[in-house]
């Protein structure tokens, strides 16, 4: 099925390409992890951001989930994305955040596989700098 989320079959939450989330239409799947699937969604003026949907099948996870967007409504800095907006889906929270082209954590851990201690320790620590900063 196009646009369907790996996994998500058999689950209340099935969200679609094309599917809408508040304002925000749904594009494509940008991941997914034990709690919940992040979508690539655009506004009606063209505007993308990322929604991350908790799954029904996670909703053990519902404190978590909740902890982490109260933490991003707290949080003001260049180096983490900003909370647009926040909400209930199918019965289901969500909220949308600002998109970040590049790689992910686990890509950029998988280029620095094999690669010197040194080298990996060095980038990790120009990694917590810029968080710091």
């Amino acid at each position: 099925m196009a646009g369907h989320v790996p996994g998500a079959r058999g689950r209340g939450l099935n969200p679609e390409a094309g599917a809408r989330v508040s304002e925000w239409t749904l594009v494509r799947p940008l991941g997914q992890g034990a709690m919940a699937e992040v979508w690539l969604a655009e506004g009606a003026a063209g505007a993308h951001v990322a929604i991350k949907l908790l799954r029904d099948d996670a909703s053990a996870h519902a404190p978590r989930f909740a902890a982490e967007i109260e933490a991003l409504q707290r949080l003001e800095h260049p180096g983490i994305v900003h909370l647009v907006a926040s909400g209930r889906h199918g019965g289901q929270p969500w909220f949308a955040m600002d998109v970040v082209d590049g790689a992910d954590l686990a890509v950029l851990g998988e280029r620095l596989r094999g690669r010197p201690v040194s080298e990996r320790h060095g980038r990790a620590r120009e990694i917590g700098v810029q968080l710091a900063e």
